[in-house]
């Protein structure tokens, strides 16, 4: 079962606004901002579910947790596409 914690970055660029703007070395890194509150009660059993998962071999070795869509991917899927996704992310985030 998966329980979606985080925003992905994709809609954090989507909800930021003119204030939260931000350039560094002509990179535009804006973002909004992340409401979700994660009770201190909950995040340490989050971090160990984070390292358990990065520990199973098996579940690296076909998939890839992309930061980017908030998503498990498949791998050969995640690699078919990383080109368009890149090109894509870097387009939106560079500044020219």
């Amino acid at each position: 079962m998966t329980e979606k914690l985080v925003p992905s970055l994709i809609e954090l660029r989507q909800t930021a606004t003119k204030a939260d703007h931000k350039v560094i070395e002509e990179w535009d890194c804006t973002f909004g901002k992340c409401s979700v509150y994660i009770s201190e009660d909950k995040r340490p059993k989050l971090l160990m579910s984070f390292f358990q998962y990065y520990a199973n071999k098996r579940a690296l070795k076909d998939h890839v947790l992309s930061t980017c869509t908030g998503q498990l991917i498949k791998k050969h899927a995640f690699y078919e596409k990383i080109t368009d996704w890149f090109c894509r992310i870097h387009l939106n985030c560079h500044s020219t």
